[in-house]
């Protein structure tokens, strides 16, 4: 996925896939106890939320992990808002990404 709002990227998800694997790249000094993924189809449909604790961070804190079922993605517009837990139900924005899906 890109941060390059000017160009998304476009994943091809064919149908009985199972799910699709993100690797999210995190602004550099990022510290939360954990992490939610919110993702949403343009322009406002939610589509689902995810807590993540710490272990989805991936090589050395510079990334996040998480797994979507692919039966969630249909064709279209996606962005995919990353949250830092602050306090018990409180989260702050970290990053967001933008991608296109089509089957």
């Amino acid at each position: 996925v890109s941060r390059d709002q000017s160009k998304a990227t476009v994943l091809s998800v064919p149908d009985g896939l199972g799910s699709v694997e993100f690797k999210l790249p995190l602004p550099p000094g990022i510290k939360y106890p954990g992490f939610r993924a919110v993702l949403q189809r343009v322009p406002t449909t939610q589509i689902s939320i995810q807590d993540l604790g710490p272990d989805a961070l991936v090589d050395a804190g510079k990334g996040l992990k998480l797994s979507i079922p692919s039966v969630s993605l249909k064709a279209g517009q996606y962005l995919l808002f990353v949250k830092g837990r602050t306090g018990r139900d409180e989260f702050e924005d970290v990053q967001y990404y933008a991608f296109g899906v089509e089957k």
